[in-house]
C-alpha cells in the first residue's frame, strides 16, 4: 500500500513537473515570435513615402525659376569687342536678348561719305553673337560703328517681350530714335576704330553721338 501510494505520489509530481517547462517552452516561443514580428515590421525599413523629403526635386524647380526670370528680363545688357580682320570687321559679343532677337550693325567712316553694308546676327541661345562688316580699303582713318537692337524691326514674340515701340526696355544702354514722326526705343552699343593700328580690339560701349538715322 506504502508502495502504491509513493507511485503515485511521484506520478503527480511528475505531471506538475511537465506542467511547468511546457508552460516555459510555450512562453519563450512566444516572446520569440514577438520579437520577429517587431522586427519585420515594413514600416521601419521601409519609411512613408510622403516623409521623405524630395530635394533634388526642389532644386530642379528653382533653377527653372532662376532661368525663367532671366529669360523675361528687359533690363537689356550688352558687351563686345570689334576686331579689324584683313578686310573686315568682326563683332563678337555677348547680350541678355532673348534668343531669335535681331541685331544689326553698321559703321561710318569718320569725315567721309563711306557707309558699311548693314550687317545683322541673331542672339544665339546662349546670348553670344557674332556680325562681319566690310571695312573700307583705307589705311589710315577711324570708323565710328555701331550695334542696334530695335524691337519695332522684330518678330512678333520679340515685340511682345520688349514692347513694339521698345517701350519696356530698360538699362543704361538704351536710347531713342525717330521714325514716321514717331519716337521709338532702341538699345544701342558702339566703338570707335583706328584703322591705322594693327589688329586692335575695340570694347563696344554705351551709346555715343551719331550721324546716322
Amino acid at each position: 500500500m506504502k508502495t502504491r501510494n509513493l507511485l503515485i505520489s511521484m506520478g503527480i509530481a511528475g505531471s506538475i513537473l511537465v506542467t511547468a517547462c511546457g508552460g516555459t517552452d510555450s512562453n519563450l516561443n512566444t516572446q520569440n515570435l514577438n520579437q520577429v514580428s517587431i522586427d519585420a515590421d515594413p514600416a521601419k525599413k521601409f519609411p512613408d513615402p510622403k516623409n521623405v523629403p524630395v530635394e533634388m526635386d526642389q532644386a530642379s524647380d528653382e533653377e527653372m525659376t532662376n532661368d525663367t526670370a532671366e529669360l523675361s528680363e528687359t533690363d537689356v545688357r550688352m558687351e563686345g569687342q570689334v576686331t579689324l580682320n584683313d578686310d573686315r570687321l568682326l563683332i563678337e559679343g555677348l547680350s541678355n536678348l532673348m534668343p531669335g532677337a535681331i541685331l544689326i550693325a553698321e559703321a561710318t567712316l569718320k569725315g567721309s561719305d563711306w557707309v558699311s553694308e548693314e550687317g545683322s546676327a541673331q542672339v544665339n541661345p546662349d546670348g553670344s553673337f557674332s556680325i562681319r562688316l566690310d571695312k573700307p580699303e583705307l589705311e589710315e582713318g577711324q570708323i565710328d560703328l555701331y550695334v542696334r537692337f530695335r524691337p519695332a524691326d522684330q518678330a512678333d514674340d520679340v515685340k511682345l517681350r520688349y514692347g513694339s515701340e521698345g517701350e519696356e526696355l530698360e538699362g543704361d544702354l538704351i536710347s531713342s530714335y525717330e521714325e514716321e514722326d514717331t519716337t521709338l526705343q532702341q538699345v544701342q552699343v558702339s566703338a570707335q576704330v583706328d584703322l591705322s593700328e594693327e589688329a586692335p580690339s575695340v570694347p563696344l560701349t554705351a551709346e555715343m553721338e551719331s550721324d546716322l538715322p
